[in-house]
C-alpha cells in the first residue's frame, strides 16, 4: 500500500462528508418550522459573513489589474452585505424592527437582489478592467445609497409586501428581473469561461443556478414566515457557499493572509467606538423617550380630564331634561299630547344623542317623543317589568335621578336611561306618586359629539361603570383589556354614581421624530458598521504604513534571495555537469589546485584518476541517447558511492570522468580496481539491461608532476595505455609503482 492509499479518506469519512450537507439542511429546515425568526437570523448572518469574506478577499487583490473581477466582486458584496444587514435587523419580529412591519425589510431584500444580479451580469459579461472597474465601484456605491434613501426617509421605493395581501406585483416582477439578470450573468460566465479555472466555472455555475432557484421561491410566499421563504433562504445560502468556493479556487486568493493582516489593536478600538456609539445612541433614545413619555403623560392626562369634564357636562345637561319634564308636569298636570310634543321638540332641539323624552304616569309609558322610532314603548308598564323594576323602585324611593344602562330597548337599540320620579303635592303633608320622567340617551352619539371622538384617533378608549357603578361596573364601551395595561384614567361623576374613562395611546407607527421612530435603530446599526470601517481605517493608518514598509522590505529581501539563488544556480550550472550533477573540468581544476597546494604544504601524496567508459558508444548508437544518459547517471552514482566524500569527482567529457584522491598507495589502487568491478555490473535502463567497462589511468603527486595539468596529462596517457592493452583495466603512469596483482587482490 503506497502513501496515497494511506492518506485516502476512509469510507466512514467519505460517508460523513456526504451526510454533513443534508443533515445541516435538515436541521435548518427544522429550525425554520420551530422558530422562523431564529432560522432567518442564523441564515442571514451566515450569508452576510460569506459576503464579507468575498469582499475582503477581493479587496486584498484590488491592485492587480488581471484580477479586477475580484475587486468588482469585493465592492459588490460589500454593498450587498450592508443592505442584507439592514434587512436582517429590520425583519419583522427582530429586536430592532420596532413597528416597521414586513414591507421595509422586503423592500431592502429586493433592493439587494436587484443590485447583486445586475452587478454579477456586468462582472461576468464585461470583466471590468482599469478605469471601468473604478466607475463600476462608484456607480454601485451610488446605486446602493440611492436605494437605501428611497426606502427611508424618502419612502419612494415601491411597496413589496402588504400585510393580509402578500407580495405586490412589483415584488414578483422584480424577482423575475433578478432571474433574468442572473441568466445573463451565467451567459457571460459561459462565454468567458476560458478566463477561469474549470473548478471555478463549475462552482460559479452552481452559485448562479441556486440564486435563480431562490428567486423563484421568493415569488411564491404569502407570509414572511412561510415555507417558500425558508426554502428560498436555504437556496441562497447554497448559492453563497458555491460562490465563495469558486472564489478561493483562484491561485492569488490567500484568505489566511488577508485575515492575518488585520490589525487587532485597530479592530478593538473600532469595535469599542462602535459599542460606545451604540450606547450613546441608546442613552439619547431612552432620554428622549422618557422626556416624551413625561410630556405626553402630562398632556394626555390633562386632555383626558378635559374630555371627562366635557362628558360630565354633556351628561348633566341631558339629565336636567328630566327636571324640565318634571317641571312641565307640575306646571300643567292636565297637558295634552300636542302640548307634550311641542314642549319636548323645543327641549331636545340642538342637543344630539337624545333618543326619546318620555312621561310614564303611574309607571306606564304614555307620552313619547319621536313616536315613529319609539312607538313600541307606549303602554310599557315599568313597575311590572322585571328588568326595569329595581331601578324604577330605587328612583321612586330615593326621589332622585337614576341612570341605568346602557341597556337594550324594547323598541330596539341601546341607550342610557335616566329616570326621575314625579310627585304631586295635595297638601303640605300629602304627596302622591304621579309617574316617571325618562330621558333615553344614545351613548355613541354622545361620545361622538364631544372631544373624545378626536382623542380616539390616537388612543384606544374604554368606559366602564354600568348603571353608574364606577370601577365596579362592567365595561360598556371599548375593549376591557384597555383597563389591564396601566392606562390613563379619569372619573366622570353622575348624579347617582360615576363612570371611569380609560385611554391607551396607539403605537407610534409613524413617529415624526426620527429618534423615536422605528427607523432609528436600523439606521444607527448601519451607521455603526460604517463607523467601524472608517475608524478602523483611521486608526490603522500608521499600522498600514508600517505594514507597507514591512511588505516592501519582505519583497526586497525575497528579491535579494531570488537573485542570490539565481546567481547560485548560474554558478552551479557553470561549474557542474547538467546531466550527472558532478563537478565539471573548470570546478575540478579549481578544487584540485587548492588541494594540491595543501598537499605541498603538508608534504603528502595525492592520486589522480582519468577514467573512460568502454562500450559506451555502442549503447548510445544502438539504444539511443536516453539510454546513454541514464547509463551515465548510473555510472556517476556508482563512482560517488565507491569514492570517499573527501575525494573530488568530475565529468569532463561524454563518457570521461576524473577524480582526485587525497592520498596515494595500495589502498587507492584497490579503490580503482573496485571501480572497475562496480562499473562492469549491468545497468538497468528503459531499453533493458546494458553492460560497459571502464579504463582507468592513475598518476601520483609528486612522482608524475607537481601541477594539476601535469598529473591529468600523465593519467590520461596511462588511461590510453589501458585501452590499448584490452580495456576495462587499470594502468599507472609509472609502471614501477604498480604493486603485485596478487598482493593487491
Amino acid at each position: 500500500m503506497d502513501g496515497t492509499e494511506l492518506n485516502a479518506p476512509s469510507r466512514i469519512e467519505q460517508s460523513a462528508r456526504w451526510l454533513a450537507l443534508p443533515v445541516a439542511v435538515g436541521l435548518l429546515w427544522w429550525l425554520s418550522l420551530a422558530n422562523f425568526l431564529a432560522f432567518h437570523t442564523l441564515v442571514e448572518l451566515a450569508t452576510i459573513s460569506v459576503a464579507a469574506l468575498i469582499a475582503l478577499a477581493g479587496w486584498e487583490l484590488r491592485a492587480r489589474s488581471k484580477h479586477n473581477y475580484l475587486f468588482s466582486l469585493a465592492v459588490l458584496y460589500g454593498c450587498i452585505a450592508l443592505i442584507d444587514f439592514a434587512h436582517t435587523v429590520t425583519y419583522e419580529g427582530s429586536l430592532f424592527a420596532g413597528d416597521l412591519g414586513p414591507n421595509p425589510p422586503t423592500q431592502l431584500w429586493i433592493l439587494a437582489r436587484l443590485i447583486e444580479a445586475a452587478g454579477l451580469a456586468v462582472i461576468f459579461n464585461f470583466q471590468t478592467r482599469g478605469v471601468l472597474a473604478s466607475r463600476y465601484a462608484i456607480g454601485l456605491t451610488m446605486a446602493t445609497a440611492a436605494g437605501l434613501l428611497a426606502i427611508y426617509p424618502a419612502q419612494l421605493f415601491p411597496d413589496a409586501f402588504i400585510p393580509g395581501q402578500g407580495l405586490t406585483d412589483f415584488k414578483i416582477t422584480a424577482e423575475f428581473v433578478v432571474i433574468a439578470l442572473t441568466a445573463l450573468a451565467g451567459y457571460g460566465l459561459f462565454r468567458y469561461r476560458a478566463r477561469f479555472k474549470p473548478v471555478q466555472v463549475s462552482s460559479l455555475t452552481y452559485a448562479l443556478f441556486f440564486t435563480a432557484l431562490a428567486e423563484l421561491c421568493f415569488t411564491q410566499y404569502a407570509s414572511v414566515y412561510g415555507p417558500a421563504n425558508a426554502l428560498g433562504h436555504l437556496f441562497r445560502l447554497s448559492s453563497y457557499f458555491f460562490l465563495y468556493r469558486g472564489l478561493i479556487c483562484d491561485n492569488d486568493v490567500d484568505q489566511q493572509r488577508s485575515l492575518e493582516r488585520i490589525n487587532p489593536r485597530a479592530a478593538l478600538i473600532a469595535l469599542l467606538l462602535c459599542i460606545g456609539g451604540i450606547a450613546i445612541a441608546a442613552g439619547i433614545r431612552n432620554h428622549e423617550h422618557g422626556m416624551q413619555k413625561q410630556a405626553e403623560a402630562y398632556t394626555n392626562t390633562r386632555h383626558l380630564q378635559d374630555i371627562a369634564s366635557s362628558l360630565e357636562i354633556a351628561m348633566e345637561s341631558r339629565l336636567r331634561l328630566t327636571d324640565s319634564l318634571k317641571a312641565f308636569v307640575l306646571a300643567n298636570p292636565y297637558f295634552s299630547k300636542a302640548e307634550f310634543h311641542t314642549f319636548t321638540d323645543t327641549l331636545s332641539q340642538g342637543m344630539p344623542g337624545i333618543i326619546s323624552l318620555q312621561l310614564a304616569p303611574e309607571g306606564i309609558v304614555t307620552y313619547v317623543s319621536n313616536e315613529n322610532r319609539n312607538a313600541k314603548a307606549i303602554g310599557h308598564n315599568l313597575l311590572k317589568d322585571s328588568r326595569r323594576r329595581e331601578a324604577v323602585r330605587q328612583a321612586i324611593d330615593s326621589d332622585q335621578v337614576i341612570v341605568e344602562g346602557p341597556v337594550t330597548l324594547i323598541q330596539g337599540g341601546r341607550a342610557l336611561i335616566a329616570r326621575q320620579p314625579i310627585f304631586t303635592r295635595y297638601s303640605q303633608e300629602t304627596t302622591r306618586f304621579w309617574g316617571l320622567a325618562t330621558v333615553l340617551i344614545d351613548v355613541d352619539a354622545l361620545l361622538n359629539s364631544t372631544m373624545l371622538n378626536e382623542f380616539a384617533q390616537h388612543f384606544d378608549v374604554a368606559l366602564r361603570g354600568l348603571d353608574g357603578r364606577g370601577i365596579e361596573g362592567a365595561v360598556f364601551s371599548g375593549q376591557p383589556a384597555i383597563f389591564e395595561d396601566n392606562p390613563l384614567k379619569a372619573v366622570i361623576s353622575l348624579r347617582n354614581g360615576a363612570w371611569q374613562l380609560a385611554a391607551k395611546q396607539h403605537p407610534h407607527a409613524h413617529e415624526s421624530q426620527f429618534i423615536l421612530s422605528s427607523w432609528y435603530w436600523p439606521s444607527i446599526l448601519l451607521l455603526s458598521v460604517l463607523v467601524v470601517i472608517g475608524s478602523y481605517r483611521v486608526v490603522n493608518h500608521r499600522y498600514a504604513l508600517v505594514n507597507a514598509v514591512d511588505t516592501a522590505t519582505y519583497q526586497l529581501q525575497q528579491e535579494v534571495v531570488r537573485r542570490r539563488q539565481a546567481e547560485s544556480d548560474q554558478r552551479h550550472q557553470a561549474t557542474h555537469d547538467a546531466l550527472t550533477g558532478l563537478a565539471n573540468r573548470r570546478l575540478f581544476i579549481e578544487l584540485a589546485e587548492r588541494a594540491l597546494l595543501q598537499a605541498k604544504r603538508d608534504n603528502i601524496e595525492m592520486s589522480v584518476y582519468f577514467m573512460d567508459l568502454d562500450g559506451f558508444k555502442q549503447v548510445n548508437d544502438n539504444l539511443g541517447h536516453a539510454a546513454g544518459d541514464q547509463l551515465l547517471r548510473s555510472v556517476s552514482y556508482r563512482l560517488q558511492e565507491t569514492l570517499r566524500q573527501s575525494d573530488i569527482l568530475a565529468r569532463v567529457g561524454g563518457d570521461e570522468f576524473i577524480a582526485l584522491l587525497s592520498s596515494a598507495g595500495a589502498q587507492e589502487l584497490r579503490s580503482a580496481e573496485t571501480i572497475i568491478e562496480v562499473i562492469s555490473e549491468p545497468v538497468m535502463t528503459r531499453s533493458g539491461p546494458v553492460q560497459v567497462g571502464i579504463s582507468i589511468g592513475v598518476s601520483v603527486f609528486p612522482h608524475h608532476g607537481d601541477t594539476v595539468d601535469q598529473l591529468l596529462a600523465a593519467a590520461d596517457q596511462a588511461m590510453y595505455r589501458a585501452k590499448r592493452k584490452g580495456k576495462n583495466r587499470l594502468e599507472v603512469a609509472d609502471s614501477s609503482l604498480l604493486p603485485d596483482r596478487t598482493t593487491a587482490k
